[in-house]
């Protein structure tokens, strides 16, 4: 026997009853039974989420190891309590498995849910990070004002949802716009490990506004963050960043040989053929004493001097 608080009263449930329960949910029958039994246990861990409750971690793990479908619940109240316990009362469960459970469900039950968690003022931070983990690998937009709002209410996201806002595909030119603005507001305050992610977001979401930010960025000491820049700078075709792209052909003003060497394909991606170009490559060629960065520099000079242009170089 085992009782269960359904938020009014007290109710006797036998394993057996149980068992049977998780049968027929394990066989997707009888669908409003289903949806009693999820509120009656649910409801329970909603109302005494603080207090340690064995029996109802054996039905929640019973439920996820039977991958049971959020579509299951008849109502959304009841979809949701199975996030709500899944993400709050359910986390000293194995990470991936409650994050695969979540991944399984259809997208038009799931977002609608982790937006409701990471606006809600009584979620904890952990519940929002674990459902931001979520949307980031869901990758769509109809989440992307709820985690605007979030970003803008509180700092303790910025780093995930940066790189949420960056790994969508956006079909709604306005809210990549709004994005793309938040991600420049941001990237100052962001470890340089999710800078120079962030410089290629800028990049595929062709954020020409975020090329005085990536410039700066030449000038980071880590060699990825630097490569990374010149990339974005190359793909976004920055022609004021031109000066800086042929600084970097100089080994005294450049220590990695690959950033070096990505420069001048940068160049080519610009595809600006004026003399001052010409001439500090011509430079750069006569200078250079590693044949491989020499042959790099050789290839960008006879393109710009009027060879087929072609993006895949910088690939």
């Amino acid at each position: 026997m085992c009782i269960i608080y359904n938020g009014e009263k007290m109710v006797t449930v036998t394993r057996a009853t149980v068992s049977r329960v998780e049968q027929k949910l394990g066989e997707g029958r009888d669908q409003l039974l289903v949806s009693r039994y999820l509120r009656l246990i649910l409801t329970r861990a909603k109302n005494a989420m603080d207090i340690y409750d064995p029996f109802a971690m054996v039905q929640m793990r019973g439920l996820l190891s039977a991958g049971i479908s959020i579509n299951a619940a008849k109502d959304f109240e009841t979809a949701q309590d199975i996030y709500q316990f899944i993400m709050l009362g359910f986390q000293n469960y194995n990470f991936e498995h409650r994050r695969k459970y979540i991944l399984d469900q259809p997208k038009e039950t799931t977002i609608p849910i982790l937006c409701r968690v990471i606006d809600s003022q009584e979620c904890t931070i952990e519940a929002k990070q674990f459902a931001l983990i979520i949307l980031k690998s869901l990758k769509d937009e109809k989440a992307v004002p709820n985690i605007l709002k979030l970003l803008k209410e509180s700092r303790n996201f910025d780093d995930l949802g940066a790189e949420i806002l960056g790994n969508i595909s956006y079909k709604d030119q306005e809210l990549r716009s709004q994005a793309c603005e938040v991600l420049r507001n941001l990237f100052g305050t962001l470890p340089d490990s999710i800078k120079q992610s962030i410089i290629g977001y800028f990049a595929k979401l062709d954020d020409k506004k975020a090329v005085p930010l990536i410039i700066g960025e030449l000038q980071n000491e880590r060699i990825q963050v630097r490569l990374n820049a010149v990339v974005a700078l190359g793909t976004l075709r920055a022609e004021i960043a031109i000066p800086k792209l042929l600084e970097k052909l100089d080994p005294k003003l450049e220590s990695s040989d690959r950033v070096r060497e990505t420069s001048a394909r940068a160049l080519i991606i610009i595809n600006k053929r004026t003399n001052e170009i010409l001439e500090a490559l011509g430079k750069a060629i006569r200078e250079e004493s590693d044949p491989q960065i020499k042959e790099e520099f050789i290839y960008a000079l006879r393109i710009l001097k009027g060879g087929k242009f072609t993006i895949s170089v910088l690939e």
